[in-house]
């Protein structure tokens, strides 16, 4: 098997770093929804820098012959309305290099919004035993809505990958269930009786590992933030 040129995964701790790639490089920022593209980037800060992740840099040569190879597999991947044969041909390369050409996604679906869909197993041992976690992500810059509508279905471990042309890539794993912190904030503030410590433990505790995969100044922010929420509803406030 012919494997492309690569270089190892980079860490990026720097937060400046993460919001410049946000803003430039990751996703197309616009109103959407209602929603103003201050109040897009305020969000999508919160969910993937403010809140505990970890980032990484691929640096990778994709090539044409990758594209071929899958839609000669696989058929062709004819994307939404307005996108073009060049996206379209950068995404089967990925697709195909991704399951193919690396041990890297054990499962993948092109398709929409976001583009791309699968399953990776993790390299390192959890749990006792090698983890298979979903990835969602998208080819080039996405909406606010693709990223919003991929992280509605990430739990704790899962990762998002952008992959921004043909030679990088944006890999984001999360120490949090971005789905279940969406719950809960959209939740917490309409039903009464809301179980607070309940939807801690469930966005941030793994059960597998039996620990809190978060940061202490992470948890104490949102113990801090669910308290306030709780607020409203005087009677189903706890100590946290």
């Amino acid at each position: 098997m012919t494997s492309s040129r690569q270089t190892l995964p980079e860490a990026i701790v720097d937060n400046a770093e993460k919001k410049a790639l946000l803003g430039d490089e990751m996703v197309r920022l616009r109103p959407a929804l209602g929603v103003s593209t201050i109040a897009w980037a305020e969000i999508l800060t919160e969910l993937l820098i403010d809140l505990p992740t970890a980032w990484c840099r691929v640096n990778v040569e994709l090539k044409d012959t990758f594209t071929h190879q899958w839609a000669a597999r696989y058929g062709v991947w004819n994307h939404s309305a307005g996108k073009t044969r060049a996206h379209n041909k950068l995404g089967m390369a990925y697709a195909w290099w991704a399951l193919h050409e690396v041990v890297g996604l054990s499962h993948i679906e092109l398709s929409d919004s976001p583009d791309f869909r699968g399953t990776m197993i993790l390299p390192e041992s959890m749990h006792g035993s090698p983890t298979e976690v979903k990835v969602c992500g998208d080819i080039g810059r996405c909406t606010p809505v693709a990223l919003s509508n991929g992280l509605r279905t990430l739990r704790l471990h899962d990762v998002w990958i952008s992959v921004i042309d043909w030679e990088s890539q944006v890999l984001i794993r999360f120490g949090y269930s971005p789905s279940e912190y969406l719950f809960h904030k959209m939740w917490s503030g309409l039903v009464e009786g809301y179980n607070h410590n309940e939807a801690i433990k469930r966005i941030f505790f793994c059960d597998g590992c039996n620990e809190w995969s978060i940061t202490k100044k992470s948890r104490r922010d949102f113990l801090e933030w669910s308290k306030s929420i709780s607020v409203r509803h005087p009677t189903s406030r706890q100590t946290v």
